[in-house]
């Protein structure tokens, strides 16, 4: 990091990211700004020799202070644990089953706002629907349930002894979130940890992105936001910081290209 980026970005210490407030959210806010045309980022990132992506020209910044990163897909395989209890919930609640695929597709998404747009249903329904996926998920959310990808937990790792700025922005809860990263061994490494219920908006809304910049001192420029689904490429690109999109979690490498993802790499490691 260079001292300029040190200047720049505010080392905080990790419990910090227990200080940002949490707001009850109403997620359904945030479905027209999926569907809003969002403006190019202008500025091509390029991240040096070790980053191995496929996509986008190489640019002025190097290395990035700091990296936001999405969980559900990009550092957690936890695609089988959300749809069985998306599946758990409807068969609970005696709804129609989308399919899998139905589901899958809005991993990323705030959880009332899956229900919303995955079956289909009002706002009333979305909200039960998940109150009792939050009840099935403390029971099918057992010790291992969601493992880490493979290379993920050494890159974190390398990450934060090369000095660089580590945090989470993800459409769980905060308290879900907190929980596996302490699960993963983490926890000590985060700058911020950001969930859909410490926001008014959540993705693809750029507030997790700049509630973490405001935390850490760090500028839009001098951030790269990781990410599996095109949520998270909004997400960063709403924000003005630069974007990867991994193709190894639940969302079509099409449509990260298409979301506009600077860079694109199919494995964690090659940000390294």
């Amino acid at each position: 990091m260079t001292d300029t980026q040190q200047h720049n970005c505010k080392m905080e210490h990790s419990h910090k990211k227990h200080d940002i407030p949490a707001h009850s959210s109403t997620v359904h806010d945030n479905m027209e700004k999926d569907n809003t045309p969002f403006s190019p980022v202008t500025t091509p990132l390029s991240l040096g020799e070790g980053f191995g992506g496929e996509a986008g020209e190489p640019g002025e910044l190097v290395e990035p202070s700091l990296y936001i990163f999405d969980f559900d897909g990009t550092l957690g395989d936890s695609k089988h644990l959300i749809v069985k209890t998306m599946q758990d919930t409807c068969r609970e609640l005696n709804m129609d089953q989308p399919t899998e695929n139905a589901y899958a597709a809005t991993i990323g998404l705030p959880l009332e706002q899956c229900f919303a747009v995955a079956c289909h249903v009002d706002d009333a329904t979305a909200d039960r629907c998940a109150t009792v996926y939050r009840d099935i998920f403390q029971r099918n959310n057992r010790p291992g349930a969601v493992p880490p990808f493979p290379g993920v937990l050494d890159t974190l790792r390398t990450l934060h002894e090369q000095g660089r700025l580590i945090a989470l922005a993800s459409s769980r809860g905060h308290e879900s979130l907190q929980g596996f990263a302490q699960e993963y061994g983490i926890d000590d490494w985060l700058c911020a940890l950001v969930g859909a219920d410490d926001v008014t908006h959540a993705k693809p809304d750029a507030e997790p992105v700049n509630v973490i910049l405001q935390s850490t001192g760090c500028k839009p420029e001098d951030t790269l936001v990781v990410g599996d689904t095109r949520f998270d490429i909004l997400m960063g690109r709403n924000a003005g910081a630069h974007t990867c999109g991994v193709t190894y979690g639940n969302g079509l490498r099409e449509e990260l290209e298409e979301a506009g993802a600077e860079q694109i790499i199919d494995q964690l490691d090659k940000l390294i």
